[in-house]
Order: C-alpha cells, then structure tokens, then sequence
C-alpha cells in the first residue's frame, strides 16, 4: 500500500490528523525502496541500496524520532550514508556500509542522526 493510501487509512481509523498520522509511518518505516544510484533517502524507508560502483544515500533533515535504514545489497561498491547538512550520524558526518548485507538504522532527536 501506498504511504498516501497508509495516511488515509490511518486518518479514517483513527483519530489522527493527516500530519500525525504520516508521522505515525515515519516512526516506524513503512516503504521498502531499491536503488542503484544516488538517492534521498524519505522518513521512514527502508533502502536497499546496491551499485558496483559505490552510491551514497542522502537522509533527509533531521526530524524528530523520525527512522531511516539503509542496507547494502550489492555484491560489491560501498554505500555511504550522508547528512544532508552539518547534522551527523553518531558524531561523524557519513556512515559507510562495505560490505554486502551491512546495514545501518539511523534516528534523529530532530537536530542529528544516531544508529540503533
């Protein structure tokens, strides 16, 4: 189901305002996205990144609790994880996934990015 089609559903269901209940899908990632070239990444995706050459992922801005996680599937290229600005995850400014499988999931406190 669509992330547009998730909210309406959410909204009809519940109580929660359209802005509430996207921030309910972000929290807890709610769309699987398969890349091989650069890409931004959306609250609360999963990314499933894969190019012989290397990509980066760029997280959007620091949300809070918002949630973003980025595999490496491919078989060889390093994926890096990027800051869209002078945020960080865990104090650095990039996070790098080398290996094929490695993976990282990144919240924000609304100012920076940590790995859980």
């Amino acid at each position: 189901m669509a992330t547009d089609a998730l909210i309406a559903e959410l909204v009809y269901r519940s109580e929660l305002t359209p802005a509430a209940a996207a921030d309910v899908l972000a929290r807890i990632g709610s769309n699987v996205v398969t890349v091989t070239a650069d890409y931004t990444a959306k609250y609360g995706e999963t990314v499933l990144a894969s190019k012989a050459a290397g990509a980066t992922v760029n997280l959007p801005t620091p949300k809070v609790n918002a949630r973003v996680t980025v595999v490496n599937t491919g078989a060889s290229g390093t994926i890096t994880v990027n800051t869209p600005g002078s945020e960080t995850i865990n104090g650095a400014a990039t996070a790098s996934l080398a290996s094929q499988y490695a993976k990282v999931t990144v919240v924000s406190d609304g100012t920076n990015w940590y790995q859980v």
